[in-house]
């Protein structure tokens, strides 16, 4: 076992000599110098622990400086590196096998020196003192040369602006702000991009002469009351009973009718009744229903639908409801009136194996699988349409829930419960009366040339006088309540 210790004694026993000092270049290596030796040479005696000289020969030696003496954090360190051992003397460059930290040195407040020989424990440290050091140190305070000291030797950010000996643009003091920047075209714009707000401080922001160019702005702040060259629209319509719709490009009025029929949507008579009158109408027509479907015989059950002349569709809706002993074994196909070959597959199949039933609406928001629904909308659906089943699956009665739909005897399975088509239409021809009707004096029909229908949803009543119905020439007169007369 070795012992390194200091030249004094350490639990009473004499400890092993260290010899040599630590110059200058163990704190500064690397510095302004470039003769400056980059290792540091150390002279030391290797004793056994009976004290004599340790063997001579090789041994596997490592070198550590901490920044303090117990317990400090070590700020360099080299080895295991082979050292040369002769009558217990020997001799090391430190940092001949990893170059020496100059700047966690320089950072520790002090440096503590150790020794480790082999697997052995580390021997106590010895404080490195300023011998050279302090020295060499000094001579660098007094620098005093032309070039020796390069920018590759400064730090980023190691000298401040109160150390340069030159003022900035107009400041008065060494590295103050420019106060006083005084020159042409000597800032340009692409030194003045802004990364945020400008306050002026309550002065204002001139423009020069800017015709010809574009001032793009994306958010106004304010009122523009004090804009100018802004055309602001005044005084009254010239026709009497006019009232103003809008404002032109030009800033000038525009004036319409008061009650301006054109301004009224086609379906605008409920508006203007307070929902009592309506010309908007819902029709719904039934196709043939109880169509019974045949049982897987190649052909199709097909009901018939005769739509009449309503009038234009403002919305279409188109209802199934078919039974049969197995919906995932028939395709429902719907004949339009202008094509009665391909037509529309509504599903095929149609549901779930062994499902009895198959009900569904079609819209434009719930379309079938093929065939252009959509295009019934705003236009008028008058005409044959026909629903056509083909079921390609015997029905068997004994199973579950089958009795009823499997008729052996007819050969059918289920059938065409009912489907129909609902429009809802502005009617040119009819008009509906959401509420009583009342009149003073005759209801006299005789003279009316009644095109269409008259819906009377509430009651007719005539005060006064008696109703006089008579022959209506073209349409009918509905009603769903009784008319009110009074006698003479």
């Amino acid at each position: 076992m070795s012992n390194w210790n200091h030249l004094w004694n350490v639990d009473g026993r004499r400890a092993a000599v260290l010899v040599g000092t630590l110059i200058a270049a163990l704190a500064l290596a690397g510095s302004a110098f470039a003769a400056a030796p980059t290792t540091s040479l150390i002279d030391g005696v290797l004793t056994s622990s009976g004290g004599s000289a340790a063997a001579d020969g090789n041994y596997q030696v490592t070198f550590t400086i901490y920044d303090a003496k117990s317990g400090g954090a070590a700020v360099w360190s080299e080895g295991p590196t082979s050292i040369a051992v002769s009558g217990g003397r020997f001799i090391h460059a430190l940092g001949s096998v990893t170059a020496l930290d100059t700047s966690k040195l320089l950072a520790a407040k002090s440096q503590w020196l150790t020794l480790k020989v082999g697997a052995d424990p580390e021997l106590p440290a010895m404080q490195v003192h300023s011998t050279l050091f302090t020295l060499v140190a000094g001579e660098a305070l007094k620098l005093s040369c032309d070039g020796c000291v390069g920018g590759d030797q400064l730090a980023n950010g190691s000298i401040s602006a109160g150390k340069l000996g030159v003022n900035y643009a107009g400041s008065a003091t060494k590295g103050g702000p420019a106060n006083d920047l005084a020159c042409t075209a000597c800032v340009g714009v692409a030194e003045m991009k802004f990364d945020g707000d400008v306050d002026l401080g309550g002065n204002a922001l001139k423009a020069g002469d800017i015709s010809g160019k574009t001032v793009t702005a994306t958010t106004f702040i304010g009122d523009g009351s004090k804009l100018t060259g802004i055309k602001t629209p005044a005084g009254t319509c010239k026709v009497t009973g006019e009232v103003v719709k809008g404002i032109a490009a030009d800033g000038t009025l525009i004036c319409v009718a008061a009650l301006d029929p054109a301004a009224l949507p086609n379906d605008g008579l409920n508006e203007i009744s307070n929902n009592l009158l309506s010309n908007q109408f819902v029709d719904t027509i039934t196709g043939k229903t109880g169509v019974a479907i045949p049982d897987n015989t190649g052909a199709d059950a097909n009901s018939v639908l005769d739509f009449p002349d309503i009038g234009i569709s403002q919305t279409f809706e188109l209802t199934v409801d078919v039974a049969n002993t197995d919906i995932s074994n028939i395709g429902l196909t719907i004949l339009p009136p202008d094509d009665k070959k391909t037509g529309w597959v509504l599903c095929d199949p149609c549901g779930e194996k062994d499902a009895k039933s198959y009900k569904k609406t079609f819209t434009k928001d719930a379309l079938p699988k093929s065939g252009d629904l959509v295009k019934w909308i705003n236009s008028n659906p008058k005409g044959t349409w026909n629903l056509k089943v083909l079921d390609t699956s015997f029905c068997v009665p004994q199973a579950p829930g089958n009795s009823v739909l499997c008729d052996i005897n007819n050969k059918a399975d289920g059938s065409i419960v009912t489907w129909s088509i609902k429009i809802q239409t502005l009617s040119n021809k009819k008009i509906a009366i959401n509420g009583d009707t009342y009149q003073a004096g005759t209801a006299n029909l005789k003279d009316v040339d009644v095109d269409g229908s008259v819906v009377i949803k509430g009651s007719l009543t005539v005060g006064g006088k008696p109703l006089q119905l008579y022959t209506v020439p073209t349409g009918a007169v509905y009603r769903s309540a009784k008319f009110h007369t009074h006698a003479h």
